[in-house]
C-alpha cells in the first residue's frame, strides 16, 4: 500500500506523528508531504530520522505518483488538494474539530497523538501505540542538566509574546536553580532569534557561567534537550523532543487550547496551565523541585 502523510509542519506537530507514522510503515510504503516555510524545516529535521529522506516531500509539485491513501495529519490547514497538489484514490483525516477559542483556526478534541493514531487503526493497523522516540545515536546523558525552554511564537497580529514566560522570570527561576543546587547545569540553545529576543538577555541577568548557552543547528539542539536530565520552559519543539524522549518535563502553557496537544507525556512529567495567571518564578521552581524529586502529580493536560 502507497502512504502519503501530508500537513506535518512544526516540530511539534511532527513529533505527535511519529506514533501514526511508525504504524503506517507496518502497513505499507510510507511518504511524507511538508511545505517549505520554517515550521516546516523543523519538520523535516525529525522526520528524516523516521523515515527515509527520500520519502519526504518539500514541494508538493514533485509528487507525480498515484497513492492508494492520503492522510492529511493537520485538518486545518486547506492548502493541499487532492487532484491538484498530489492525487490519492482514497483521503483519509480531513475533519476538523472546530474550537471557538482559536478564532477560526482548528484545534483537537481528543490529544493529538490519540487523534492522529485512528488514522493507522482505520487502516487496519492492529498494534499498540509505537513510541514517540525519533533520535538516534543519543547515548550521552547528563543528569543535573536542566534544558530551559525560551522559545517565543508570534500572534495572529505579529507580536511575540505568545508562549514566552517572560525573560525576567527565567533569570529569577535559573538564580532559584543555581542556590538550591551549586552542581545543577542550567542549559539554552536555539536559532539567532532565540538569542537576540530570549537567551542574550537571560544570561546577561542571570551573570553566571554556569549557564551555558548554544546555538547549534536543529539536529544538535534536539541531541542535546535530549541528554538533559530535565525540560523547564514554554510549550516549544524542545519541550516536545524532550518529552518525547522520556526527559522529565515541565511545560507552561500559555494557550488553553494548546493543553489539548500537550502529548506525549511520562509518569514524572508536569503541565502548567498559564492561561488564566502567569506562575510567579517561584511557584515554578516548586513545580519543578517536585518533578526532580518525584513527587510531582501527573498531569497531561485533559
Amino acid at each position: 500500500m502507497q502512504i502519503l502523510v501530508g500537513k506535518t509542519f512544526g516540530i511539534g506537530n511532527a513529533i505527535c506523528a511519529i506514533p501514526m507514522i511508525k504504524a503506517l510503515q507496518t502497513l505499507g510504503d510510507v511518504h511524507l508531504l511538508i511545505g517549505n516555510g520554517p515550521d516546516d524545516f523543523g519538520a523535516y529535521e525529525v522526520l528524516k530520522n523516521v523515515v527515509s529522506t527520500d520519502r519526504i516531500w518539500m514541494n508538493s509539485v514533485a509528487l507525480k505518483a498515484e497513492f492508494d491513501v492520503a492522510i492529511m495529519a493537520i485538518p486545518f490547514d486547506g492548502r493541499w488538494r487532492n487532484g491538484v497538489h498530489y492525487s490519492a484514490k482514497r483521503v483519509l483525516d480531513e475533519r476538523t474539530r472546530p474550537d471557538p477559542k482559536t478564532f477560526g483556526f482548528g484545534s483537537w478534541k481528543k490529544h493529538e497523538i490519540e487523534y492522529q493514531m485512528e488514522n493507522a487503526y482505520e487502516l487496519g493497523y492492529k498494534g499498540s501505540i509505537p513510541t514517540t522516540t525519533f533520535l538516534h545515536n543519543t547515548r550521552l546523558y547528563y543528569p543535573k542538566r536542566v534544558f530551559i525552554g525560551t522559545g517565543y511564537k508570534k500572534d495572529a497580529a505579529g507580536l511575540w509574546a505568545v508562549k514566552h514566560w517572560g525573560n525576567e522570570n527565567y533569570i529569577a527561576l535559573i538564580k532559584l536553580m543555581l542556590e538550591d543546587d551549586r552542581s545543577a547545569e542550567p542549559v539554552m540553545a536555539g536559532n539567532p532569534m532565540d538569542m537576540v529576543t530570549a537567551m542574550a538577555p537571560i544570561s546577561r541577568g542571570v551573570s553566571e557561567d554556569r549557564l551555558k548557552v548554544f546555538t547549534p543547528n536543529l539536529r544538535a539542539s534536539m541531541d542535546l534537550v535530549a541528554s538533559c536530565g530535565a525540560y523547564v520552559g514554554n510549550d516549544t519543539g524542545m519541550m516536545h523532543v524532550a518529552a518525547a524522549h522520556g526527559v522529565p518535563t515541565l511545560a507552561m502553557f500559555m494557550m488553553e487550547n494548546a493543553l489539548t496537544k500537550s502529548r506525549p507525556w511520562g509518569d514524572r512529567n508536569v503541565v502548567l496551565r498559564c492561561h488564566e495567571s502567569i506562575p510567579p518564578p517561584e511557584e515554578v521552581f516548586k513545580a519543578y523541585k517536585e518533578m526532580r524529586d518525584g513527587r510531582a502529580s501527573h498531569d497531561d493536560g485533559r
